[in-house]
């Protein structure tokens, strides 16, 4: 029947004119198709099938409505049979269709309009004739062409083989106390903790947050969150940008093309015919009243901005406090942004004012409110009102408190970091400043100390063939091939008579005497005797010692702690000691007592009086007494800092089940 015929029949069936009007609507938006649709094998498409002429000449009808796009299904007599409130209505075989809510969860009806599953499944597709294969958040079912579940959706894989249903688990993670007490197991190919009770667990390509009870708080999207930061994640869905808390509470939604977390601010960005930024502060809402091209992160509450090509700031409440009119700005240092303006480099304040005007070809910030520039072939120094206080046609070098300057022949000189001339330009090397009092300099092999304000307390007229860095104030110094230590004051405190010497630590110092290391004191009391190989500097009062290849620990009372049984010793931010015997691994406390022995083959001190073990692939968890308590048995062992739990996966093996449902093994 034609749509003219059957509006004829309609007319002539009701009489009267204002019943028409829904059918002359429903007409203008379906089309009778003569055939039936083709069964779809595959998952849904994003393709949509306006209009369809399903079985017993059913058909799905597309509608324009609330300022959206709606689906249905009506009978042959245009009676609705599914409401047309879907987002999608996909036919997936000749007697079912695929119904997608607003929420983007699939349901399975028949073509009678009968709704056979729930509203909770992202896809469903054909699977063997009889069965249709479902997934939820990541994992896989099996449900019958009732929509009765056969295979809960709780498997990594499904498929048939000899007439069983074959699926594949995923690993059990098991959350573990330190006295391996089970808190917890999740079934999951990821699992990591991001919060008090929280998770982030993937499954395949899906991930999402869950709570300790196991449900999703979050967005379940394609692996795509972002680490962490301030109880704040970043994630994507469709290519799209959101951000999501750590109880799983969306902030932003998934509508940006990139988007960044500064401190109580959001800064996110739509490409719309160029960069749209904007600005949100944490509970989702717009703080910019206008998109700008850029939005860079804050330093001391100003945002720089980018609007019709040139730069300013705005503040935390996106107010506009410095106009848009550089061509490049930095983030403020000290009440203070570096500027570029009309090609030419500057400083501005926070009111936007120049301290230093625009007419330096490059400028840098260094520490004090001090800058160096550069203009032409001239560099130097120069403070807020535009005052230079030092200028130089030489290379300039940055140090950890002043500058060098380097002339083209390599020799070099010293200036303050407020502008003042402490070397002149003679010199072979210049230190850095140690220990914030004074600096090491040379000049043909003849070495010399100067404060940092410049006093010169030892000329380079001296016999010091080498002078080393200053530790506990004192130097190394070589004197007639003989090593000693000299004070700020070049005074000899430590006579030159060893063979060689490290730093004073803990007031101690190494010292070789006839082929052999000790230690002294700083009055040169010989607290260890020479008998070692070699001898490091102490720590926390012990040192590491060697002779005859194997390794110990000494005290600061010249006690061996840890007798020399060991290919290596290594210290631990614990200030526990790694000890290595034989390619195995063992650990003793900060005094030299023996916690673990070496019999693994990687230990890692967690600082809470647990070490995870490793051996032979396999981890573990034992106490710092060495007393076994998650066992040596998983392939990997991850230990949650935030609920100080302990997270371990295992492999489950693959389970077969009946075409019905019954398991088999």
């Amino acid at each position: 029947m034609s749509n003219i015929r059957l509006l004829k029949s309609i007319l002539k069936a009701n009489g009267r004119s204002f019943v028409v009007l829904p059918y002359l609507l429903l007409l203008l938006t379906c089309a009778w198709i003569p055939s039936l649709a083709k069964p779809s094998t595959e998952a849904v498409s994003p393709k949509i099938h306006e209009e369809i002429l399903l079985k017993d000449e059913y058909k799905i009808i597309k509608v324009d409505k609330n300022g959206g796009t709606f689906y249905g299904v009506v009978n042959h007599k245009n009676k609705e049979i599914i409401p047309v409130e879907f987002k999608r209505i996909h036919p997936i075989s000749s007697s079912h269709l695929l119904v997608t809510n607003i929420h983007d969860k699939i349901a399975l009806y028949n073509t009678r309009g009968t709704k056979l599953t729930a509203f909770e499944f992202d896809v469903i597709s054909s699977f063997d004739g009889a069965f249709y294969k479902v997934e939820k958040n990541g994992k896989k079912g099996l449900i019958n062409k009732s929509g009765i579940a056969v295979i809960p959706a709780s498997y990594k894989e499904i498929y048939i083989k000899s007439s069983a249903i074959q699926v594949q688990p995923f690993p059990i993670w098991k959350i573990l106390s330190g006295e391996n007490e089970i808190i917890q197991q999740l079934e999951y190919d990821e699992v990591k903790p991001i919060g008090e009770h929280k998770f982030l667990v993937v499954a395949g390509n899906q991930a999402g947050i869950i709570d300790e009870h196991k449900n999703f708080i979050s967005p379940v999207v394609e692996r795509s969150f972002s680490s962490f930061k301030d109880n704040l994640s970043v994630f994507k869905l469709q290519d799209k940008s959101g951000v999501v808390q750590d109880d799983g509470k969306v902030i932003l939604q998934p509508l940006y093309d990139s988007i960044f977390i500064a401190g109580k601010h959001l800064l996110a960005m739509k490409r719309n015919k160029g960069d749209n930024w904007t600005m949100f502060d944490l509970k989702g809402d717009s703080i910019t009243r206008i998109p700008y091209q850029n939005i860079k992160k804050p330093q001391e509450g100003y945002f720089p901005i980018k609007r019709n090509g040139s730069w300013g700031f705005i503040n935390e409440k996106g107010e506009e406090i410095i106009p848009n009119q550089y061509d490049t700005v930095e983030s403020f240092i000290d009440s203070m942004a570096k500027a570029k303006y009309v090609g030419s480099s500057g400083v501005i304040d926070k009111e936007g004012v120049w301290v230093i005007r625009p007419w330096k070809d490059q400028i840098e910030d260094t520490p004090n409110n001090v800058f160096f520039f550069k203009h032409g072939t001239i560099s130097g120094l120069i403070i807020p009102g535009n005052q230079e206080i030092y200028q130089t046609e030489h290379e300039f070098v940055q140090l950890n408190s002043g500058f060098l300057v380097k002339d083209d022949n390599g020799k070099f000189g010293l200036i303050s970091h407020k502008g003042k001339k402490l070397l002149p330009i003679a010199y072979d090397f210049i230190s850095g400043l140690q220990e914030d009092s004074i600096y090491i300099f040379r000049k043909d092999s003849k070495y010399g100390i100067i404060t940092k304000n410049g006093k010169i307390l030892v000329k380079p007229q001296n016999n010091f063939q080498e002078l080393y860095p200053l530790s506990e104030g004192y130097m190394g110094v070589k004197i007639n091939d003989k090593y000693g230590f000299v004070d700020m004051n070049g005074a000899l405190r430590i006579a030159n008579r060893y063979e060689g010497i490290g730093d004073y630590k803990n007031g101690m110092a190494p010292i070789k005497l006839l082929g052999k290391w000790g230690y002294i004191d700083k009055i040169e009391r010989l607290i260890v005797q020479p008998y070692y190989d070699k001898a490091f500097n102490f720590s926390d009062g012990m040192a590491i010692v060697m002779k005859n290849k194997k390794y110990g620990l000494v005290s600061r009372t010249g006690k061996e702690e840890l007798p020399l049984l060991y290919d290596t010793i290594v210290k631990t931010p614990s200030k526990k000691y790694m000890i290595y015997k034989d390619n195995q691994a063992g650990l003793v406390n900060e005094k030299g007592s023996m916690l673990i022995s070496p019999k693994y083959d990687q230990i890692t001190d967690l600082n809470n009086g647990y070490v995870i073990i490793e051996r032979n692939g396999k981890f573990g968890l034992v106490t710092v007494q060495g007393v076994n308590t998650i066992p040596l048995i998983y392939e990997t062992l991850i230990y949650d800092e935030i609920n100080d739990l302990y997270l371990v996966p295992q492999k489950q093996e693959e389970k077969r089940f009946s075409l019905d449902g019954a398991l088999l093994n």
